[in-house]
């Protein structure tokens, strides 16, 4: 077995670089999508009224 032969290697060919692609928009997606979907169900303004708080005084 000669060391000066090794074995010739084709170039990516275009099914790996779809996957890749991919990968790359699944990832990112599994960042994005769930801090969206938090932003848009948080409340960004309360539409309750805050509670009226009642000021208590000591007898003197």
């Amino acid at each position: 077995m000669e060391l000066s032969q090794s074995p010739s290697r084709e170039p990516d060919s275009p099914h790996h670089r779809w996957a890749g692609l991919l990968g790359t928009v699944v990832a990112v997606s599994t960042i994005t999508l769930p801090l969206l979907m938090i932003a848009s169900y948080s409340p960004s303004r309360s539409d309750v009224e805050p509670m009226a708080q009642e000021v208590y005084s000591l007898p003197q």
